[in-house]
């Protein structure tokens, strides 16, 4: 987008985003051999034109959510992001995690809106992190490192079920 072109201080080139979205459509069909895909773009108008053009692929909005300026409406904010995702009747939105992290609620926010609430970001790395994302209600959380924060996660979950497990068969108690 044009915000990115500019920070990095790249020309700006346009192409078309008609053939670009085109193209893109036309090698999913002809490879997806019925694999689950879903879109997923931080560019509005991509997000907008693969709902229009096809009905068969879930797509979700990614979005800074105000963390970085922006010149597009559609991407200044969580608020405006959420707003675009139900207008285009898009699947959700991919945040990034800082602002849910700082106040968990807005995740019931996009949840109450009808629209699947996904978060990145480097903090998503913590364990604790993701844990607290999933308790406010986040649909899935992207991470660099799957197997490791998925260990960390489900080690409570295995304490808490061999926990019930030694209370409900009496493993715990001990006779003096």
């Amino acid at each position: 987008m044009q915000d990115e072109a500019q920070q990095e201080e790249m020309t700006l080139v346009f192409p078309s985003l008609n053939h670009w979205v085109d193209t893109v459509l036309k090698t999913v069909y002809e490879n997806c051999n019925g694999r689950d895909v879903i879109f997923s773009s931080f560019h509005p108008d991509i997000c907008l034109m693969l709902s229009l053009k096809q009905p068969s692929f879930p797509i979700l909005f990614l979005t800074e959510s105000g963390t970085t300026e922006m010149a597009d409406a559609r991407a200044r904010s969580l608020q405006s992001a959420i707003r675009f995702c139900r207008t285009w009747k898009l699947l959700g939105l991919v945040s990034c995690a800082d602002p849910i992290v700082a106040c968990p609620r807005l995740a019931s926010v996009v949840k109450a809106s009808g629209l699947v609430c996904v978060t990145y970001g480097i903090k998503n790395n913590e364990p604790e992190v993701a844990r607290l994302e999933m308790k406010a209600g986040v649909d899935a959380v992207i991470v660099d490192s799957v197997l490791a924060v998925r260990k960390e996660l489900t080690r409570g979950e295995v304490d808490s079920v061999q926990a019930q497990l030694n209370d409900k068969t009496g493993a715990n108690d001990f006779e003096t």
